[in-house]
């Protein structure tokens, strides 16, 4: 399959799984290309990571595209990396909340209020839903 051939399918809106689409992005970031064609592939990639809750690998493939691109993000970019690198800070404070749960302690229910409110679910849908809805934005500012 020429890498053309592997574009085409990458980006056709078909049954393609997100799986396959991963194999070829990183068969074409791996391979001989331009430099925008591989920030191309990286964001896209980037972005299936994303979808994925992959957020090391998001912020790998970011930090890839910064490096060839002079340090300069576009606005999805720069939002995807915040978001990145948000979830990975909660990650750790899961964990921390995690830890206190397992040694028992006193504010039990608190901590799986927190818990359940700190879910990688619940950030992406507050994410996604501030950038739907402009007046929550504002409401979590407040």
């Amino acid at each position: 399959m020429t890498t053309r051939e592997k574009y085409e399918l990458l980006f056709n809106p078909s049954q393609n799984s997100d799986e396959n689409k991963l194999k070829i992005l990183t068969e074409l970031i791996g391979g001989e290309c331009k430099q925008s064609e591989k920030i191309e592939y990286l964001s896209y990639r980037a972005k299936l990571f994303s979808g994925r809750f992959q957020w090391e690998d998001v912020l790998n493939d970011i930090s890839a595209i910064e490096t060839m691109n002079g340090n300069k993000l576009n606005r999805s970019l720069r939002g995807l990396k915040i978001h990145a690198e948000i979830q990975m800070d909660l990650r750790k404070v899961r964990e921390k909340i995690g830890n206190a749960l397992a040694s028992g302690v006193e504010q039990n229910k608190q901590f799986h209020v927190l818990m359940e409110h700190l879910s990688e679910d619940e950030i992406v849908n507050i994410i996604h839903d501030s950038k739907k809805n402009p007046t929550n934005s504002k409401r979590l500012r407040n």
